[in-house]
């Protein structure tokens, strides 16, 4: 489990994989395999184009497959048709501006190069995707016909022959065969070939044909127009030879119908003939449980499991596979989620109200001072950063209801995620697929082959930590009674015992270990779980130290470096924090919570442009939510772009789906109205901010100052009155209350 939802390389093109590769070109390009198949292929004097219609429904037409370009050149495309028209817009353009100054046809090589420029682009650009359509350009110019190729990732070959879109292998397959047939060929010859080369792919009565060549134009055959060409290809067989002889012809039609095959007949073809009667073959079930397994189709999975265990009830794979597909269903990386209602309510895990300063993250200590900026809200509590992060309530601050609450309150919101995910899967079936309280666990644990997906089922699915953690020690147990040395189990099972102990709340029985078991590993959750449980008991200083332990081991880990610099932000070491979020940056360039805490810190210290130049790149790799419009619309406030801040705003509302959020969104547009001189817009962005949130102190106190400048005083010092108590750590509120109260003479309350 320790994979899950870590760093992906897919966000953009710009992104490699460790593997060297591009994976949205690679999406291009499975695009294109989806698309019906069609044919390029030419002679010595003319280039022909095959492509197959398809229909997307019953009730429409058949799609145009093949697109005119010019008098000398026409395409065929297998993709996405969008994408296509686009294309094809470009090359018609180009054909006639060069028609319009040099006044002659665009030459074929010419235009396909232009073209590739125009596809490379596209995988250079993260603001861009890849055209996931391919193209076969058939032309005739001065240097004879010619058959192009393009490709999603802009590369494009000058072909004889080409086959692409889906099932075009058995098409390739019969071009390669008949390849020195095609240059001595007439048009009609020529077409045939294209048609006898689909015919294995599907059926010929929804063709569409084009041909161009020397003394003829490009010309398109659909509907009507293919019957000449389509005349007498019935009578071939279905694997695109030729007409078969007059006697032999004769000689099949005397043989009854269902008659058995001669004796001599070739037993391969015989096969063959069997297998082309039977328009469906079945898979066997169990692969096809596999295959939707890979397809992350879990449902249908697990239904097919469970018809092979009804006919089966002992096939130990299929049980597996079913155990595997109802876990994934729910699975998610704990190694995130830092408490569970049991640590919140464990006596044992009370912490201390006494520690060092700069040693908690509960107990509020001052900032460090080194910018003149850093004094700003944690980026957990506002839509700042546009991260949430599944975290305990350490970060509180004045800017977030729930924070000003009870600590309790918070973490029993954090439980909730574990009592939901655990119970996702059981409530879609009538009764539990493994009745827990039957099973052997002594048994299972000896099975190598099942007690860890068992493992996972209870701890994810069941959300029976205890019995998980029964078979946990019970697996080690065995484990290391093996006389081979099975380090990487061993690991696995201190890992998973270690999950249980942190839903159980004995988190103190994993930090008071001595073994270094988490270093010995073969990857970093063990590092993350045992810095989890010291954050857990509010130890930072000691989560910090196992996780550089744990760079010592796994130095380009960006997950433990995010660790640490979630740790410097909670111990108000910005700096730090931001310096650790950049060599986050270094190893991964998409990772989303590193560029929007670092947009925030240059915000708040007075650097707006760099943070809205991270925010529009989190924009451009699609994060489009209410906290990014939100902090886009402040820094275009601050550097003065007002025509920008407007639109930001009405996005940010727009997306807004919690109410707390929302409350945000107004409260950040009443500062716009302060910042345009407004002051009547301030007032009501600041009044709907309180009639969403009536515990926002923010708003009532800007209110109470508004209403102060307005002379209306009573109001005001109720206003802020009601700020202080909504919040008795507003600094602004005791400053307004305490100027108010002098300039009254009211000198005791001066003193609060």
């Amino acid at each position: 489990m320790g994979e899950i939802f870590r760093n992906q390389y897919d966000n953009d093109v710009t992104v490699w994989s460790p593997q060297g590769r591009i994976h949205q070109v690679e999406y291009a390009m499975e695009a294109v395999k989806q698309g019906s198949a069609t044919i390029g292929l030419k002679s010595k004097t003319h280039a022909a184009i095959v492509a197959l219609k398809r229909a997307t429904s019953e009730l429409s037409a058949y799609q145009k497959k093949i697109i005119p370009i010019d008098t000398h050149m026409g395409m065929t495309i297998a993709g996405l048709t969008a994408d296509a028209r686009f294309l094809s817009r470009y090359m018609r353009t180009e054909c006639l501006n060069h028609r319009y100054s040099h006044d002659e046809p665009l030459p074929v090589s010419r235009l396909i190069g232009n073209l590739g420029n125009k596809l490379q682009v596209c995988t250079q650009r993260y603001d861009r995707r890849p055209y996931g359509v391919g193209l076969l350009v058939a032309g005739y110019d001065s240097k004879g016909p010619h058959i192009y190729q393009t490709c999603p990732s802009a590369t494009y070959f000058d072909c004889k022959a080409m086959a692409i879109g889906a099932r075009s292998q058995s098409a390739r397959t019969y071009l390669e065969k008949h390849l020195n047939e095609f240059l001595e060929c007439s048009v009609e010859d020529l077409v045939r070939h294209g048609l006898r080369a689909l015919r294995d792919t599907l059926p010929n009565e929804n063709v569409s044909i084009g041909v161009v060549g020397k003394g003829m134009d490009f010309t398109i055959y659909d509907d009507g127009g293919v019957e000449s060409f389509l005349a007498g290809l019935d009578k071939e067989d279905r694997r695109g030879g030729r007409p078969l002889p007059p006697d032999v012809e004769e000689d099949l039609k005397e043989v009854p119908v269902g008659e058995a095959p001669a004796p001599e007949q070739d037993p391969v073809m015989a096969v063959e003939m069997d297998v082309e009667q039977h328009s469906v073959i079945e898979m066997d079930p169990f692969y096809t449980a596999m295959s939707l397994y890979r397809k992350r189709n879990f449902i249908q999975c697990a239904q097919v499991c469970s018809d092979i265990l009804r006919d089966d009830g002992q096939h130990q794979a299929a049980w597996a596979l079913k155990v595997r597909a109802l876990t994934q269903r729910v699975a998610y990386d704990d190694t995130d989620v830092l408490e569970s209602l049991a640590e919140s309510t464990s006596i044992e895990n009370q912490l201390t109200k006494t520690a060092p300063p700069g040693t908690s993250t509960v107990i509020k200590t001052a900032r460090r001072d080194a910018v003149a900026g850093t004094n700003r809200p944690p980026t957990q509590s506002r839509p700042l950063s546009g991260v949430v992060r599944l975290n305990h309530s350490g970060l509180g601050g004045s800017h977030d209801v729930n924070n000003s609450q009870l600590t309790a309150k918070s973490r029993v919101q954090t439980s909730r995620l574990l009592s939901r995910l655990g119970t996702a899967s059981l409530s879609t079936e009538a009764e539990s697929f493994i009745n827990v309280a039957r099973l052997n666990l002594a048994q299972y644990a000896v099975l190598s082959q099942l007690v860890k997906p068992l493992f996972e089922y209870l701890y994810f699915v069941q959300g029976d930590v205890k019995s998980a953690l029964e078979l946990a020690n019970q697996a080690q147990h065995h484990s290391s009674t093996l006389p081979t040395n099975h380090n990487e189990t061993n690991h696995y099972w201190k890992c998973a015992t270690a999950r249980c102990l942190i839903r159980l709340g004995l988190v103190r029985q994993i930090v008071q270990t001595t073994s270094d078991w988490y270093i010995q590993m073969n990857n970093s959750d063990g590092v993350l779980l045992m810095a989890k449980s010291y954050l857990i008991i509010d130890q930072p200083l000691a989560a910090l130290e196992i996780y550089k332990n744990g760079l010592r081991k796994f130095p380009k880990d960006t997950v433990i470096l995010s660790g640490i610099a979630r740790i410097y932000e909670e111990l108000r070491q910005p700096e730090d924090s931001v310096s650790t979020y950049k060599e986050v940056l270094k190893y991964d360039s998409s990772n989303t919570e590193a560029m929007a805490c670092i947009a925030a810190h240059f915000f708040y210290t007075g650097q707006p442009e760099w943070a809205l130049v991270f925010y529009k790149r989190l924009l451009q790799m699609g994060i489009h939510t209410a906290e990014v419009f939100c902090n886009i619309a402040l820094c275009c406030l601050k550097t003065q772009q007002f025509d920008m801040i407007i639109p930001c705003i009405e996005n940010a509302l727009t997306l807004a789906v919690k109410d707390d959020l929302l409350a945000e969104v107004w409260y950040n547009a009443g500062h716009v109205g302060i910042a345009t001189g407004n002051l009547e817009l301030a007032e009501n962005c600041w009044k709907l901010t309180r009639r969403i949130n009536p515990n926002h102190s923010e708003a009532c106190n800007n209110l109470g100052v508004l209403s102060l400048l307005e002379g209306r005083l009573q109001e005001g010092k109720a206003l802020l009155n009601a700020s202080l108590s909504l919040n008795e750590d507003l600094i602004e509120a005791k400053l307004n209350l305490k100027q108010l109260s002098n300039q009254d003479n009211e000198l005791t309350e001066c003193l609060i």
